[in-house]
């Protein structure tokens, strides 16, 4: 799919990625799933909807930019997500976000390491 710049930014992606994030009771999790895009850190319902809609796990704001681009240049991509908020969650986004961001960096780091390990070396189509 090619999109201007303007209708990457309307476009609301949904994609496949694994999610690192804190479940309500603060443990960490490693989830794959999908990724949906929109444009500001709040949950509008229309992102909502599409989450829902296309059984997504986590929203993002910039991996649209990262898909597009790989798109273009006809290049797999795989997404690694840290979660640092809930947001269905009772606390103010920004609270949630300082009081989770060693844990889910941690968390990404091991991540990440595990899936290098895994895809290094092995043909996209082999994934």
């Amino acid at each position: 799919m090619l999109l201007t710049p303007k209708e990457v930014h309307e476009h609301r992606f949904i994609m496949n990625c694994i999610s690192v994030r804190l479940d309500p009771e603060f443990r960490v999790l490693c989830v794959i799933g999908k990724l949906s895009t929109g444009d500001s850190l709040d949950m509008c319902p229309h992102d909502e909807t599409a989450i829902i809609a296309n059984d997504a796990t986590v929203k993002d704001m910039e991996g649209a930019a990262v898909a597009y681009v790989a798109d273009l240049l006809r290049t797999p991509a795989i997404f690694l997500k840290a979660v640092t908020d809930i947001v269905d969650g009772d606390r103010p986004t920004t609270e949630e976000f300082l009081e989770n961001l060693a844990a889910v960096t941690a968390a990404l780091d091991q991540a990440a390491t595990r899936v290098v390990d895994f895809i290094n070396g092995k043909n996209p189509l082999e994934l």
